[in-house]
């Protein structure tokens, strides 16, 4: 039986309730596998799923870790259950082996739970567990007031490293200490040219929507020898910082492709399309994290190709992204040369 842990949800001229459950999803045998589901309604149609996952990492490869298992006790804290033959002998199955403890969501609290899972595999006696966070928490929040990041940086892992991709702040990463590692938005994005479906590099440029996407766009424009459009907004310090103006550089290729770290609800994407003169088979928008609270069919109208990472939703659920490309080969690739 899942246990609710939170019950409402605010949005502009209405309040949603909101359902979160912790369920342990249905999957292999001995495998592990704790969700947060969000049962408001979603734009792909689909629940959304939030995912800590529990993986042996062995012979390049990662598989479910066996004989553990979430529960969740009556006042909503998680726990971890172990088979019998583990608390018999507690070092017997998980001594010297790795493990990775990935968590694909961006609401901070998920981290406990997470290090919950890697304190008990070192003290099963596992050699090495990795923490993956494909999706930062907290990182768009390091500025300003109330700065989520100082909190999230504040709380420490005893993970023995720490893999991000294309974290929104690169200083947080830092702030958080420990050995880290960042998959950067040039090695992603190499899967939407490399493998059919993607974007022709022929008569492709790149634009970067802002300065603060001026460094990732560069370095894809640098990577494939292609030209780099700069656009620019302003926004309207009255109401509410909305984005009161926008422009972009001439596009003086054929078809382009927007380059950012995150897509929220996509207000900044949409009207740099409006000023691009380009048709929407020609413009094709990548970010890293793909969020889509506004929903896909919005971004559709004006982006003919829309590419993420799967950081925070799953490839199932993701059904009208044109693409999008796993970040598992690229954490076994770093997992690879790890002591």
């Amino acid at each position: 039986m899942a246990v609710p842990v939170g019950l409402l949800c605010v949005r502009p001229n209405a309040v949603i309730g909101l359902l979160v459950q912790w369920r342990r999803l249905q999957s292999p045998p001995n495998s592990m596998r704790l969700a947060i589901l969000n049962n408001d309604e979603f734009e792909l149609g689909e629940q959304r799923k939030i995912m800590i996952t529990i993986d042996e990492y062995k012979d390049g490869g990662l598989f479910p870790a066996v004989g553990l298992h979430w529960h969740t006790f009556s006042d909503g804290c998680p726990h971890i259950n172990m088979d019998e033959h583990i608390c018999l002998d507690l070092n017997g199955g998980f001594k010297g082996k790795r493990y990775v403890v990935t968590y694909r969501g961006g609401d901070p609290g998920g981290l406990f739970p997470v290090e919950i899972a890697i304190d008990l595999l070192k003290k099963l006696g596992a050699e090495h567990v990795t923490r993956f966070l494909p999706y930062l928490p907290g990182a768009r929040q390091d500025h300003g007031l109330p700065r989520t990041a100082d909190i999230v940086a504040g709380f420490k892992s005893v993970a023995d490293l720490t893999v991000f991709a294309d974290p929104h702040s690169y200083v947080l990463p830092k702030l958080m200490g420990g050995v880290n590692f960042i998959i950067p938005v040039v090695n992603i994005i190499d899967d939407i040219f490399m493998q059919g479906g993607g974007m022709p590099l022929d008569g492709l440029g790149i634009i970067a929507p802002d300065a603060g996407a001026r460094e990732r766009a560069k370095e894809v424009a640098e990577r494939y020898d292609l030209p780099l459009f700069m656009g620019s907004k302003t926004r309207d310090p009255k109401n509410k910082f909305r984005i009161k103006s926008f422009e972009c550089e001439p596009i003086t290729t054929k078809r382009a492709l927007v380059i950012d770290d995150i897509c929220d609800g996509g207000g900044t994407f949409l009207a740099l399309a409006e000023v691009t003169g380009l048709s929407p088979e020609n413009l094709g928008l990548w970010t890293t994290h793909g969020i889509y609270s506004k929903g896909l069919h919005i971004m559709r109208e004006r982006f003919g190709f829309i590419a993420c990472s799967d950081s925070l939703l799953h490839p199932d659920y993701n059904r009208r992204v044109t693409k999008v490309v796993s970040l598992t080969p690229h954490l076994i690739d770093i997992l690879k040369v790890q002591p």
